[in-house]
């Protein structure tokens, strides 16, 4: 478990594509090593949010998944978490950087 860099993106009209941040020491950012925290109201602690290995793979539970699984540029929302996240006027996602992913 390494140090964890975090993105928060929020508002109420967070997005459903989320560009991945890019690590504060410079470097490239390793796909299996990002989380997806989901903050309903905004309110920390959060839920950390499976991965999927695409769009089909959400199937109707929360998670998301790379826009281009060998070469990901963008964190997509699955359509149930991106629906809940849309809906949530308080709402904050958070990208965590340095810790192994948490897999649907």
């Amino acid at each position: 478990f390494t140090q964890i860099q975090a993105a928060v993106v929020a508002g109420s009209q967070v997005s459903c594509e989320i560009n991945i941040p890019v690590p504060s020491g410079g470097g490239a950012v390793d796909p299996n090593q990002v989380n997806v925290k989901y903050l309903m109201g905004g309110v920390a602690p959060g839920v950390t949010l499976p991965q999927a290995a695409d769009a089909a793979a959400c199937g109707t539970t929360d998670g998301w998944y790379y826009d281009v699984p060998t070469a990901p540029t963008k964190i997509m929302l699955c359509p149930t978490t991106c629906t809940a996240v849309q809906g949530d006027a308080g709402a904050s996602v958070k990208i965590e950087l340095g810790c192994s992913s948490v897999i649907l």
